[in-house]
């Protein structure tokens, strides 16, 4: 529950790099989300070229940290043989989650950037990185090791009045 508790979207890093160890495990944190029928449309880009990071930055007006960050993660979900593509969203959303939590956990900061499900941006990424039809970007994660200490402050957001039980 702690990395639940202290994750918060960190859009100022450190210059410190970040081993590809850790974004090993971070990328194996999110292939171990659950998925719809078990489908597991992800795919990954890690990006490490200052170009492509500013370029991913342009994409819309709080994308920014893209460009500050040592690492985006570009999450890519397949367009092909999905039992149930409808879903692709919500598995790529758990995949995500999954990642910025394991992240926390290794004293990192990560900040989501949306692409979907705006078309332009879709578009705008596709065309940089050549995607292949096969796969469409769902998002980036920025990320990298926090350039101040805001990961250990822990906030509970439970609201009781929030909460039906049996009947709204």
């Amino acid at each position: 529950m702690r990395e639940i508790r202290v994750r918060r979207s960190i859009r100022s890093f450190s210059d410190r790099d970040v081993d590809d160890s850790l974004i090993d495990s971070l990328l194996r944190a999110g292939m171990n989300a659950p998925s719809a029928v078990n489908q597991q449309p992800w795919e990954f880009l890690v990006i490490r070229e200052e170009s492509d990071k500013k370029y991913i930055a342009s994409m819309g007006p709080i994308s920014g940290s893209a460009a500050v960050a040592p690492v985006d993660i570009l999450m890519l979900s397949r367009t092909v043989d999905l039992q149930l593509p409808e879903l692709v969203n919500l598995d790529m959303s758990m995949a995500a989650q999954n990642i910025m939590l394991e992240a926390v956990h290794l004293g990192l900061g990560t900040v989501f950037l949306t692409v979907v499900p705006y078309p332009e941006r879709m578009k705008y990424i596709a065309d940089r990185f050549k995607l292949p039809d096969t796969v469409a970007p769902f998002g980036v994660i920025a990320l990298g090791y926090p350039s101040w200490d805001r990961l250990n402050h822990e906030v509970d957001r439970y609201e009781e009045d929030r909460i039906h039980w049996g009947a709204y």
